[in-house]
């Protein structure tokens, strides 16, 4: 289910009266469990699972061994609280934040949601190749999210809108800039636009040349990046 337009959590009262919560848990521990369910509100319940974001993002006092520990210690006590594939998922977070039946309307004006972000970014990484990467060091998301923030939002703008346009254009954008060796940002996307909302030529790769079969250098009728 979307996650955008979420705007408050609930902290349930039935905590007072749960022994692992009030007994077992110490006064960080205590703080560790209300702040991931702020987080997972944040993080469409993805909750990088790396014990530096987690201090940072928190502010927590502790060392960030002890937030791992801290954190080791609420995923065996909590089991709704699940660790996979290097993120922190509620099982029962639909039922923890405020009711997305009239909040999942098509954003109006310029307003951008998280739904339409989560997916340009998605497929930037994906192009990018970094997915392994994130997978091993969870932290770069929250990283790439606020690097990446304004160029995604002017992207979206500039296809008028279409979250599937824009997502179009970084495809075919990237493979042209992995064809021609060149790095790219989405600033560099965003600068060539119009190519990425046509297909590449076959032919000259977007060069606008290619080698005949001859030998010959041949000018493509495609005219390259024009």
């Amino acid at each position: 289910m979307p996650y955008a337009h979420i705007y408050w959590v609930k902290l349930k009262l039935e905590l007072l009266n749960d022994k692992r919560f009030i007994f077992d848990c110490d006064s960080s521990q205590k703080w560790l469990f209300v702040g991931l369910i702020l987080l997972a509100a944040d993080t469409k319940n993805k909750v990088p699972s790396d014990e530096n974001y987690l201090k940072n993002r928190l502010n927590l006092s502790e060392t960030a061994q002890k937030v791992a520990e801290n954190l080791h210690f609420i995923l065996q006590k909590f089991p709704k609280i699940v660790s996979k594939d290097g993120y922190l998922k509620f099982k029962n977070f639909s039922k923890l934040h405020n009711p997305l039946k009239d909040t999942q309307r098509k954003p109006k004006g310029t307003t951008m949601g998280r739904i339409e972000v989560d997916k340009i970014l998605e497929v930037y990484i994906e192009e990018k190749g970094w997915k392994n990467e994130i997978k091993e060091t969870p932290s770069l998301l929250s990283e790439l999210y606020e690097r990446n923030g304004k160029a995604i939002k002017k992207l979206w703008l500039a296809v008028d809108k279409k979250t599937d346009l824009a997502c179009k254009a970084i495809k075919t954008l990237g493979a042209w800039f992995r064809e021609i060796d060149r790095d790219w940002t989405l600033e560099t996307v965003l600068k060539h636009l119009p190519r990425g909302l046509k297909p590449i030529c076959k032919y000259c790769k977007g060069k606008g040349k290619y080698t005949s079969a001859t030998g010959y250098e041949v000018k493509c009728d495609c005219q390259g990046d024009k």
